[in-house]
């Protein structure tokens, strides 16, 4: 999905939510059935980006225009990862590009 809004106001209860504060932008992934996210140094096609073993977050990931983050799904989809970049930032928003892949 290329160049879809993303916008916190709609977000609570999914793979992970935005949260908003004097055009900051974080992304937790704390709730029940979160697993959590990271961001990753890559600039590989979304598809092609690794996916880490380790090192996901729940508190607070800071949104940076141009960075690619891996989120693990909800755990009932124990092997899928939501793989994301930020394309541009705005005060009460930002937008991503996005690919929901399975890796065993």
């Amino acid at each position: 999905m290329a160049d879809q809004p993303f916008n916190s106001d709609y977000i609570s209860n999914g793979d992970f939510y935005v949260t908003s504060s004097d055009s900051f932008h974080s992304i937790w992934a704390n709730n029940t059935g979160q697993s959590g996210l990271q961001k990753v140094d890559s600039t590989a096609t979304l598809l092609d980006v690794p996916v880490p073993a380790t090192g996901y977050w729940t508190q607070g990931v800071a949104v940076e225009s141009g960075a690619t983050y891996v989120s693990k799904a909800r755990v009932t989809y124990p092997k899928y990862y939501i793989i994301f970049r930020v394309t541009a930032v705005a005060t009460s928003a930002f937008t991503i590009d996005w690919v929901l892949v399975y890796r065993p």
